[in-house]
């Protein structure tokens, strides 16, 4: 009898021990992502809302072109898609957290998983929805190649992304904490 019982504490002890590393490397991947969507994000809205930033002219002052440019440009309109996203993926994993009341890795690996299947989804996306209007727009040999009617494809594909990404973490949370409560 004392064998048996000896063996099951062990057992709980490494069982226990395995949860706990499952927890703390969800937690890891799950704020290294937040980290790299933020930083995906900040670079696509400067490159693609901001296109004349690097450009030694500019649309005139007063178009909406040169407000929407000078606007993204800068912090604080750099930063605000990734900011927002971010903190709408952290604030419904966090009510998640605090509805269900346990420290079960499931909602932080879910978590974790989708933002990196969104990682790796943005990049070649994003890109190719970036290419597509040089394919599509007649060409010109000045140097006004570049702009809105270049970028809004691109826009619209990280803006059903990141919405996609928000309705499902919300959807995970809203599923879980409904099977927690029954």
């Amino acid at each position: 009898m004392f064998i048996h019982q000896a063996i099951r504490e062990v057992v709980q002890k490494a069982n226990h021990t395995v949860q706990n590393i499952s927890l703390l490397s969800g937690y890891l991947l799950l704020i290294t992502t937040w980290s790299v969507i933020f930083i995906l994000l900040a670079a696509f809205t400067e490159g693609w809302l901001a296109p004349w930033d690097t450009r030694p002219f500019r649309p005139p002052e007063g178009t909406w072109e040169r407000t929407v440019n000078d606007f993204f440009e800068g912090s604080p309109g750099s930063l605000l898609p990734a900011s927002l996203i971010v903190t709408m993926s952290i604030a419904a994993y966090l009510y998640g957290k605090v509805k269900k009341q346990s420290e079960d890795a499931n909602l932080t690996w879910g978590f974790a998983i989708l933002n990196l299947l969104f990682i790796v989804l943005i990049v070649p996306l994003s890109a190719w929805a970036r290419q597509l209007p040089y394919k599509w727009l007649p060409q010109s040999s000045s140097t006004m190649n570049f702009g809105y009617q270049f970028t809004w494809l691109a826009i619209t594909t990280i803006t059903i992304m990141a919405i996609t990404l928000i309705a499902t973490q919300i959807l995970m949370v809203l599923r879980q904490t409904k099977n927690a409560d029954q």
